[in-house]
Formats: C-alpha cells, sequence, structure tokens
C-alpha cells in the first residue's frame, strides 16, 4: 500500500466517491487529516486537502494482473502437489 513517491494519495474515483491510500504505516496522524479532506469532499465542500486529490489511472501492468495472478496460484499449486507426494513417499502423514 505504498506509493511510488511514498506520499499519500486522495483519488476522485466516480462522483461522490473518493478513496484515500498509500499511507502504509502512518495511518493514525495522517489517516485522520485524509479523513477530514475526504468527509468535506462527501459534504460538498472543497477542502483546503494537504494532498491533492487526482483521478485515478490504471498503471501500466494492471492489464496483466489477472494472468499474473492466475499463473502465480498455478505455480503454488503444482509445488504443493509435489511437496505433498514427496511427503507420503516417505511415510509420513499429516496427523
Amino acid at each position: 500500500d505504498m506509493t511510488a513517491d511514498k506520499y499519500p494519495v486522495l483519488h476522485d474515483l466516480a462522483p461522490g466517491l473518493w478513496s484515500a491510500a498509500g499511507l502504509s504505516g502512518r495511518g493514525i496522524g495522517v489517516g485522520t487529516v485524509l479523513g477530514r479532506d475526504l468527509a468535506l469532499c462527501a459534504l460538498g465542500q472543497a477542502p483546503d486537502a494537504v494532498h491533492p486529490i487526482t483521478a485515478l489511472t490504471p498503471r501500466w501492468y494492471h492489464f496483466a494482473h489477472s494472468s499474473i495472478v492466475r499463473l502465480a496460484t498455478a505455480a503454488y499449486r503444482i509445488e504443493d502437489a509435489i511437496a505433498d507426494f514427496r511427503f507420503h513417499a516417505m511415510g509420513q502423514e499429516f496427523f
């Protein structure tokens, strides 16, 4: 949940919908300020935002995300199956 420049971001996702992200362990202090800014947005007031409110832009790797996750999941399932086979081949049981 860390941004490239290590600063939290406020995103205007759709009319009436905002998000705050990138706090990564700094949620207590900074999150309070971001929460105030989001509350002002919800009330229809323009906040004097500490962090600018920007539109959410897709990153270059988002197009491949689901394929990468499917591939990684398949690889870990194969790895688990091999480990189970070796474990049972040695005559050991789980319990």
